[in-house]
């Protein structure tokens, strides 16, 4: 290798700490082109030794550099001293291979002189490359995410997001572009209908939507026009700018409100159900500016229960199914209807009329609901009975205040409509809330004294006609009140009814009654015979008899000690189908049957064919005035006859005179009871009374099995 002269600048001694270093350096002279100074590092990388390098022409390891314009271009930038240029040339290896390398070149402050320090342009590009192909495939992969993706730098602008991100923002896609602030985006979607739920609020959702991306971390859920929902989540990054991605979650919003509507709704009509009626009614009472002027219908169908029993549960389906098409046919798009149990309805009428209105409207619905309707060839008869209840403004005087609720005041109108003879409807008055309150309140006495025991039962003698002789008893029901004294079932027996504590108070009457019965006989009264009221609930129960049994088998009496009476009306009910099979079934273990109230319902003379009765019970109505009443001597003369025909004993109740007595015992009636003989009394007043009577020899007790039949 042959070595040549060594530049001036070679041999001073400032440059030796360079050409000691490990960059890759070299000092050029620019006006001969020549190498003065090279670095170990620079030799380490070409190959060559120092002392070939020191003195050659550039263009021997810097092929572009050193001659023509590469050399015109280094004598350039040597003209300005201090001043700094970078570029890529190709630097020969002592093997003759090329490699690209960055080279910064320096001047010096002597003229012509330049400082070059070199970097691998191929390891530079390599670099370059490796992050150009990480690039790529990071977008390639967002680009392939099922999801917006979207990064915005720490001036909130704009940097990347991928096609998913722009789809999902069809209607703001054209401001969507790199640089772009997120507010500019917002605003832009805003003008062009991008978010729905921003509609008539835009300045305050814009603020609310700014401020929740401020937020070092945010996720809520937005809507999107064609009711399409994401879920936004967003992190701010290191570097202060925001990542965030976008996530469709349609299917699982249109889920949600299937599952919501499912939750919502019944499934046998595809009405509301109580729960999406309460929905409802809650969305109406927050959205609105003012007091909208409801009125609720609160439907109930009379003597559904029957069909149910007597045509079956399909039957009753068919007949709640008609009933929920009748009522949306009956009914504006914007009204609300509602099945809320197992034969109500609710209609609610929005922005409802005067109250002439919506009588004319309940009179159509009762009318269209008892329209009979036909199922497997039979016939199901049903009606309805309305309560209605007003909220809104309105001067009508059942209207309430917006506030309230008018659910439970509906309610209410609709026990007074079926108490007042069903197939009706009544409008609400704010006096019924109290009488509510006041049952309400007489409920819970009424359930605190039956587990006191302050019911009690008081005894009334029957005698046979003569008034001679004491033929059994009838138990009825008195309530020793603790503040009120001492009640008649007129002042309780409803509202036990309403609070379905009827049963109870039954039970109650035939404990006391079975006790009384037992002291009877104690007394030597020999084998008394008291008759008990069941009431419908009880007589529609199928454990009846065993729970009589029970009471019986408690007190060591026998049925033959029982007359179980049945008020007419209770066979015209709608569960007759069960009481009639009780009926039968208590006739059959040896209980003897009263029907009570004789001549007063609609189907007397059938029902005495239909059960097996052994003693019917004419009302007081067919009895007073009998003495004065012509038309009413003949009417209560045939019953007498017909009863007396059927061999059917009867006892007439509320006697009050010697006339009426003597006028019956003509007529050919067998036994009587009323104050003309003897009222009501406890049963220790009895056993002094009964003593009192043995004793003046007056008569002797009736034993059952000599008793009429």
């Amino acid at each position: 290798m042959s070595k040549l002269p060594k530049p001036a600048s070679a041999e001073r001694p400032e440059f030796d700490g360079l050409r000691q270093s490990a960059i890759e350096a070299l000092i050029i002279d620019a006006g001969s082109g020549r190498i003065d100074v090279a670095s170990r590092g620079y030799c380490a990388l070409t190959g060559h030794e120092a002392e070939w390098l020191e003195g050659r022409a550039l263009s021997k390891t810097m092929p572009d550099l050193g001659k023509g314009a590469g050399l015109e271009e280094l004598r350039r930038i040597s003209a300005a001293p201090g001043s700094l240029e970078t570029l890529e040339t190709r630097v020969l290896r002592s093997d003759g291979s090329p490699v690209i390398y960055q080279v910064t070149l320096e001047a010096s402050e002597r003229p012509g002189l330049l400082f070059a320090f070199c970097r691998s342009a191929t390891e530079l590009k390599q670099a370059r490359d490796d992050a150009r192909t990480a690039r790529d495939r990071l977008l390639t992969a967002i680009d392939a995410l099922p999801d917006g993706f979207v990064l915005y730098d720490a001036q909130d602008r704009l940097v990347v997001c991928n096609d998913r991100y722009k789809e999902l923002y069809a209607e703001s896609a054209e401001a969507i572009v790199p640089g772009a602030t997120f507010e500019e985006i917002l605003r832009h979607g805003l003008v062009h209908g991008q978010y729905p739920e921003a509609l008539g609020r835009e300045d305050d959702w814009l603020a609310e939507r700014l401020a929740a991306h401020r937020l070092a971390e945010t996720e809520v859920e937005q809507q999107l026009p064609g009711n399409r929902w994401l879920r936004i989540l967003e992190r701010r990054t290191p570097d202060g700018g925001r990542v965030g991605l976008r996530i469709d979650i349609t299917q699982n919003k249109t889920r949600e409100r299937e599952l919501r509507q499912a939750a919502d709704t019944d499934p046998l009509t595809g009405l509301l159900n109580r729960r999406g009626l309460t929905a409802r009614l809650e969305e109406i009472a927050a959205a609105r500016d003012h007091c909208e002027r409801l009125a609720v219908h609160h439907i109930d169908l009379d003597k559904f229960k029957s069909v149910n029993d007597m045509l079956g549960h399909d039957a009753g389906d068919a007949v709640l199914i008609h009933a929920a098409r009748v009522l949306r046919r009956q009914t504006r798009s914007a009204d609300i209807v509602a099945r809320v149990g197992g034969d109500e309805f609710v209609v609610v009428c929005r922005d409802a009329g005067p109250e002439a209105e919506l009588s004319d409207f309940a009179t159509r619905l009762v009318e269209e609901l008892s329209r009979p309707i036909r199922f497997n060839g039979k016939t199901c008869h049903v009606g309805a009975s309305i309560g209605i209840a007003i909220s809104g403004p309105g001067p009508g005087p059942g209207e309430t205040h917006c506030h309230e609720t008018p659910l439970l005041d509906a309610d209410i109108a609709l026990k007074h409509a079926k108490e007042g003879g069903r197939g009706r409807h009544v409008i609400f008055r704010p006096g019924m809330r109290d009488a509510a309150r006041a049952a309400a309140q007489l409920s819970h006495e009424i359930k605190t004294g039956l587990d006191r025991q302050e019911f009690r039962i008081w005894l009334q003698p029957q005698f046979d006609i003569t008034g001679d002789r004491v033929t059994g008893f009838e138990a009825l029901m008195r309530w020793h009140h603790p503040e009120r004294g001492l009640l008649g079932p007129d002042e309780f027996l409803l509202a036990a009814e309403t609070a379905r504590l009827i049963d109870s108070i039954d039970s109650e009457v035939l404990r006391l009654a079975c006790t009384a019965a037992r002291s009877l006989r104690g007394a030597g009264i020999g084998e008394p015979r008291v008759s008990v009221n069941l009431s419908t609930m009880r007589l529609s129960d199928p454990r009846l008899l065993d729970q009589i049994s029970w009471h019986l088998q408690c007190a060591g009496l026998a049925p033959q000690n029982l007359v179980l009476e049945i008020l007419e009306s209770t066979l015209l009910d709608e569960r007759v189908a069960n009481v009639v099979e009780n009926v039968h079934r208590l006739s059959n273990a040896g209980f003897s049957i009263e029907l009570d109230d004789f001549g007063t319902g609609h189907a007397a003379i059938a029902n005495l064919r239909r059960f097996p009765v052994d003693r019917v019970k004419i009302d007081r109505s067919l009895v007073a005035g009998l003495d004065r009443d012509e038309e009413l001597r003949i009417i209560t003369t045939s019953i007498l006859a017909l009863c007396r025909g059927l061999g059917i004993e009867v006892l007439c109740e509320g006697v009050q005179t010697e006339g009426e007595r003597a006028l019956l015992e003509q007529a050919g009636c067998s036994g009587v009871q009323g104050f003309h003989f003897a009222g009501p009394m406890p049963p220790d007043d009895l056993l002094a009374w009964l003593a009192d009577r043995q004793e003046k020899g007056r008569d002797r007790m009736a034993h059952p099995e000599r008793a009429p039949s």
